[in-house]
């Protein structure tokens, strides 16, 4: 049930990452089980997570098998174009891709020390009237300020590129309760806990631990269909809030206090202690600086012209300077913090070793120092500043004059909206898909046939007008140079929901056929792969009154009417995948191939027929049998164990 559970949230990053965890404490106890001969328990416990696990898994069927089935056709599967360039390989993400949003080695520190790496890329850490790059800003020439304000960035650690919205920190009291309890918890939990803590350190390293994660990426599976290693700091958080529970259940519950106080003076210590100079060794050997600082100083040094250089390099220099300080002193305050926490925390548990207060007094005086502690960083990235109220929020939905224009049309078309650029309209918010059927928007797991055809064609807009027509764009939204404001253009050669070609030309193999979208009218060609063409019957020739037009589009039905005195070829406006749709002309079973890279395509008869497509994927059936089956079968398990306390409490 806990798994079903876990698996209908449907973050399966985070599955990946609780499965990991579960591995390595199974590896755990059955290292204990083989050492102590327990194998009849061992047996007993494998048999059970086994069927516990088909059965969780089983009840979201539906949804894993049409994941993985549609997984294998985006970019985490690859791409047939991948190249050096691409963030793919043939069979999945790239190295650099799968490994971006990587942490610096010694980064997860800021599990114990928050702002130790300047906690956000976006949030002020420090205030404005104690920043000293904030009052070198305020001191340079205004239009130099603001063309340098971007770089007013405390965080400088392993994801300065694309910026984080705050440190994963665990606590300092956390941290320290969970490290003092390596020297008390029962191995048994500390052996495998450690060891998975270690290891998802290492993986949280990414690209600043290359030769170790690459290997991962090979040979881990389904591992190289994620990105951000950082990301997996979520286990040794987790389970340093476990061990940390542990440590506490320990002292709570142990009847001779004198043991646990012996080894809390001699060697509970030597973590904590170990953790620290750690972070003084980083503290007096750091720059303190990040790769825009960086940047931003070479920039000013390439500069040629000697006045224009003189005028600019102090100010910058001196900004850069004064985040260098921001960031020292965000860093060495943490450590006080953090050291005043320990040290309560510490004072604490000598009064519970030293019985001065009971068990009650010991959770009480930790929750307190555990909730203040944690509490006070938190606020400082999610507080009422970041909530808005239902009227503010529902500005973002009103149409702009320019969405009002273009809903006037109630025909079926397609909307690209350019405002922030060719490669924004791709990779940058969703609200034209509000309003309109968009051809842009982002998705990080895009079919990489689409995700070709944007890196190969659209990013060449204006030149890619033969592929906007395909694609059925009828508007473009584009700033206006004088306002700035989103205008309209409407592109009249649109070619609507489907149309009939004149002719078919090959290529020979997928790039060919991309490549000679570059030249060619999709209006009177479709362009496929020579080793699809012995599939079509179409010879060429159009009849001049023939036509084809969509009926409705219902999603995962799609219905077009046909007239033509001849065969004809036609090609529709939808996105070829082949895991489930299906075609049927009059009710007979048609072939959907694949034509200008990325659409469909159907030879039709002569005469008056009704095309209708359908999306039914098989995994789709498959997983609702299954999720059907193991869904009432837990069901019967649970109604089964009230029957069997009811009956036991009858009894007794």
């Amino acid at each position: 049930l806990s798994l079903s559970f876990l698996l209908a949230a449907n973050h399966l990053q985070i599955t990946y990452y609780t499965l990991l965890t579960l591995l390595i404490f199974g590896i755990g106890f059955l290292v204990q089980c083989v050492r102590e001969k327990d194998f009849q328990h061992l047996w007993r416990s494998i048999s059970l997570a086994m069927l516990a696990g088909a059965l969780g898994i089983s009840t979201n069927a539906v949804n894993l098998l049409t994941t993985y089935e549609y997984s294998k056709r985006t970019i985490r599967g690859g791409s047939q174009l991948a190249d050096a360039k691409t963030a793919v390989t043939q069979t999945g993400l790239s190295k650099d891709y799968a490994l971006s949003y990587s942490v610096y080695k010694t980064e997860p520190l800021v599990m114990m020390f928050p702002r130790l790496y300047g906690g956000s890329s976006f949030g002020l850490e420090v205030a404005e009237t104690d920043s000293k790059a904030i009052a070198a800003l305020q001191q340079m020439p205004q239009e130099l300020a603001q063309q340098i304000q971007g770089a007013l960035r405390f965080y400088w650690g392993g994801i300065d590129g694309v910026g984080t919205s705050g440190p994963p920190y665990v606590g300092a009291v956390i941290c320290f309760l969970a490290l003092m309890g390596l020297a008390w918890v029962d191995k048994k939990h500390t052996g495998w806990m450690l060891a998975a803590i270690v290891l998802t350190l290492f993986m949280s390293w990414g690209k600043y631990f290359e030769a170790f994660n690459v290997g991962l990426l090979k040979f881990l599976p389904f591992y190289a269909k994620f990105r951000a290693p950082s990301m997996i700091l979520v286990i040794p958080t987790f389970l340093l809030c476990c061990l940390a529970a542990l440590s506490l259940e320990k002292v709570f519950a142990s009847p001779d206090k004198s043991l646990l106080w012996e080894t809390f003076k001699k060697k509970a210590w030597w973590p904590v202690a170990g953790v620290f100079a750690a972070a003084l060794l980083l503290y007096f050997s750091a720059d303190f600086s990040n790769d825009t600082d960086k940047m931003l100083l070479q920039n000013v040094a390439a500069i040629t012209d000697p006045a224009q250089k003189a005028t600019i390099e102090a100010p910058v220099r001196a900004f850069v300077a004064g985040l260098q300080e921001d960031r020292k002193s965000l860093f060495w305050g943490d450590l006080v913090r953090s050291l005043l926490f320990c040290s309560l925390a510490a004072g604490v548990l000598y009064a519970a070793l030293k019985t001065k207060i009971n068990p009650i007094g010991l959770v009480a005086g930790l929750g307190v120092l555990v909730l203040v502690d944690v509490f006070g960083i938190n606020a400082n990235y999610l507080s009422s500043k970041n909530f808005i109220d239902a009227e503010e929020n529902n500005q973002a939905f009103v149409p702009s004059a320019a969405d009002t224009q273009i809903l006037r049309d109630t025909g079926y078309y397609r909307v690209l909206n350019l405002t922030q650029g060719i490669e924004g309209a791709f990779n940058a918010g969703a609200i034209t898909a509000y309003f309109h059927r968009s051809v842009g928007g982002y998705h990080p797991a895009k079919l990489s046939l689409y995700q070709d055809l944007i890196e190969k064609q659209l990013y060449k807009f204006p030149n890619c007008l033969p592929v906007l027509n395909m694609l059925n764009t009828k508007y473009l939204i584009l700033p206006n140079p004088q306002t700035n404001q989103p205008t309209v253009q409407e592109n009249t050669n649109a070619l609507g929901a489907a149309w009939l070609v004149k002719g078919i030309r090959t290529a020979q193999g997928p790039s060919a056929v991309m490549q000679a979208l570059d030249q060619f009218n999709p209006a009177d060609t479709a362009i496929v792969d020579a080793a699809l063409a012995a599939r079509i019957q179409f010879k060429g020739g159009r009849d001049s009154l023939a036509n084809i037009n969509l009926v409705y589009n219902h999603n995962d039905e799609i219905v077009y009417q046909s007239s033509a005195a001849a065969p004809q070829f036609a090609v529709f406006s939808e996105v070829y995948y082949d895991a489930g749709w299906t075609a049927t002309i009059d009710g007979k079973e048609a072939k959907i191939l694949p034509v200008n890279y990325v659409l469909r395509g159907l030879d039709l008869p002569a005469g008056n027929h009704r095309i209708v497509f359908r999306f039914e994927p098989r995994s789709y059936q498959l997983g609702n049998k299954a999720a059907m089956a193991s869904s009432a079968l837990i069901w019967l398990l649970l109604l089964g164990a009230l029957f069997s306390s009811w009956r036991q409490k009858k009894q007794a």
